[in-house]
């Protein structure tokens, strides 16, 4: 378990379960802050508990900004699942 202090790391990463259907918390991402991520948010709904999570757009344009090859990776399978449902990316 984490200790309490460590959710105030700028650069923490939590993950819980395993993939694909595994959950990272992140406390910081690249290409948004804080306000305008919270500002844009979707919220999901899981087994009845509605959820603040982080809009696909935000998701991409972080994906794209890390520069790593797996989140570039990412990247491409979101642009191909939302044109997919038909919006514009």
């Amino acid at each position: 378990m984490k200790e309490p202090i460590e959710l105030t790391d700028s650069n923490a990463v939590f993950s819980f379960g395993v993939p694909p259907e595994r959950i990272d918390i992140l406390t910081s991402i690249t290409a948004i802050g804080f306000e305008n991520a919270w500002g844009n948010r979707s919220i999901a709904e899981y087994d009845g508990v509605s959820t603040p999570v982080l809009h696909w757009r935000d998701l991409l344009a972080n994906k794209r900004a890390t520069g790593r090859l797996k989140d570039a990776a990412d990247a491409e399978w979101i642009e191909a699942a939302m044109r997919g449902r038909g919006e514009s990316v």
